[in-house]
């Protein structure tokens, strides 16, 4: 069984297009379109649903995961940075870490 909540399958890995009379709209669907969304935030879809009144019902979530294309490599993350910042170290060292923070 294939669960996808789109009408093409990849999960947060795809993007989509709307068509209207007043142009083509282009969406990522990527975690970074949806990060910040349940409260008021930067996040700058969230920022247009406060300046025209709208709300929406969100499901919250604890931990997401990544796989690599064409690896076996897959690993489960928890959400908050403190988490995801083990994860980086452990794959990528303090480097990978110091990059990671620039760009917070």
């Amino acid at each position: 069984v294939v669960c996808e909540a789109h009408e093409h399958p990849g999960g947060v890995a795809h993007g989509f297009e709307r068509r209207t009379k007043d142009g083509v709209f282009k969406f990522d669907s990527g975690p970074s379109l949806w990060a910040g969304m349940s409260k008021s935030s930067t996040n700058p879809l969230r920022q247009v649903l406060d300046a025209v009144g709208e709300s929406v019902d969100w499901v919250g979530y604890s931990g997401w995961g990544l796989h690599y294309p064409g690896q076996h490599d897959r690993f489960r993350f928890t959400v908050g940075p403190t988490k995801f910042e083990q994860v980086v170290r452990e794959r990528a060292g303090d480097k990978g870490v110091a990059e990671w923070r620039g760009n917070l």
